[in-house]
């Protein structure tokens, strides 16, 4: 099943999916903005940016950004020089995008820290100068920019400007990971794996590498193909989970959840010596149930023949059940198959219908699968802008591949938001 949602990306399409503002809610928005509201001002110009309610227009929103900057409105100026920095709607220019960074830095934007710290690490418009982006970094995890805390980690992992010091950053990714920051889940999952900054823990590895894959980090997948487990995340327990012996109780009782998380945990060597049997039997009786999160494990496990033969008919079967419940990674996964045209006909209209209930659920994979199809023109003409605006959303998000991609279409390396 990582495989399909690997290939997934390769060739994926969402679109037309009323994802944010409608057009009620734009016009509301504009109407204060026009009548003086700062907030609202920065808010149109967002949306002219992201296309969200209104059709995308970088020139609008620069006008609309100036509006709000004019007033000293910091994420208006930081925002100023993210489209200088990228060149939306204005020439590429880094010069000017420092100088919009500074102003919101000014005034404690954490983004603007970042974005500065950004731009010396990587020589644009400046020298490389890993202290200066280290000392900016620093300014922005104050302001609880998780980007700027797992760049800081990175300083620490790898010796940028300062010494290799592990336990520093491991500190550093912990914060990252603890907001949420792809990058930095990975980095941390990376320290468990290798008991760097910590003691080792494989089950912990896994664990973060999952949440980061979730998130479309690409070297988290890759991580768990070499460690050879599945990138699916099962349902997580809540934190009154129950010990493992109550949970087998609740699982034997026939209740499908429990019985789901002692297949998972079987999978895991969680409470349990890891058994790819026993949690085959235990998340099938959870998917005869129709539990949608186990109909989806299940057919990961058919699909790679874990715990029983390979069955790719069943795989989709299953896929396609608790794609219907409504369960985004399912219906992400076969909307692949069907764009791939792997073990079914190839339908670029039937993936589409797949990725489109997959993205309305924020779903990072079919959000970069919509913008390779139109990047690449799978089933449409192509579209680059709107590639860019659905490969943003996952970028935001810290998914790699969607960074190379506006990179590749000419709206990167992406500074952080």
């Amino acid at each position: 099943m990582r495989k399909i949602m690997c290939v997934a990306v390769a060739v994926m399409l969402f679109a037309g999916v009323s994802y944010g503002a409608d057009e009620a809610e734009f016009n509301a928005t504009l109407k204060r903005a026009q009548n003086g509201d700062v907030e609202a001002q920065y808010e149109v110009g967002r949306m002219y940016s992201e296309g969200d309610g209104v059709a995308q227009d970088y020139r609008k929103a620069m006008e609309w950004y100036l509006k709000a900057a004019k007033r000293n409105y910091p994420k208006a100026q930081n925002r100023i020089g993210v489209l200088y920095h990228d060149g939306k709607g204005v020439k590429k220019d880094y010069k000017k995008a420092m100088e919009w960074y500074k102003k919101a830095a000014a005034q404690y934007n954490g983004s603007a820290f970042g974005n500065i710290g950004w731009m010396y690490q990587n020589g644009q418009g400046v020298n490389v100068d890993y202290r200066q982006a280290l000392e900016w970094f620093m300014k922005g995890a104050e302001q609880g920019n998780s980007r700027s805390m797992n760049q800081i980690g990175w300083f620490y992992d790898k010796g940028l400007g300062v010494k290799v010091d592990d336990d520093e950053a491991f500190k550093w990714y912990t914060k990252a990971a603890d907001k949420g920051n792809a990058s930095g889940l990975t980095n941390l999952a990376r320290f468990y794996e290798n008991g760097r900054g910590t003691t080792k823990d494989l089950s912990k590895a896994v664990s973060l590498y999952r949440q980061a894959a979730d998130k479309g980090n690409e070297n988290a997948k890759k991580a768990l193909d070499r460690l050879n487990v599945s990138a699916s995340t099962p349902a997580q327990p809540s934190s009154n989970t129950p010990d493992i012996s109550t949970l087998r109780a609740l699982a034997e009782n026939g209740n499908p959840e429990s019985q789901f998380l002692m297949g998972a945990a079987y999978l895991k060597g969680e409470g349990v010596t890891p058994d790819v049997n026993q949690a085959f039997q235990w998340i099938r009786k959870a998917s005869d149930q129709g539990y949608a999160p186990a109909e989806l494990e299940l057919g990961f496990m058919y699909y790679k023949g874990r715990g029983v033969g390979v069955n790719r008919k069943r795989a989709l079967e299953l896929f396609m059940s608790s794609a219907e419940k409504g369960y985004a990674l399912a219906q992400n996964n076969l909307g692949a198959m069907y764009s791939n045209g792997e073990y079914v006909q190839q339908n670029f209209k039937k993936a589409l219908q797949w990725f489109k209930k997959a993205a309305a659920q924020d779903n990072t994979l079919a959000q970069r699968n919509l913008g390779i199809m139109y990047e690449y023109g799978k089933g449409m003409q192509k579209n680059p802008k709107e590639a860019a605006k659905w490969y943003k959303l996952a970028a935001e998000k810290g998914d790699e591949e969607s960074i190379k991609a506006l990179k590749r279409l000419g709206n990167g390396p992406k500074p952080s938001y």
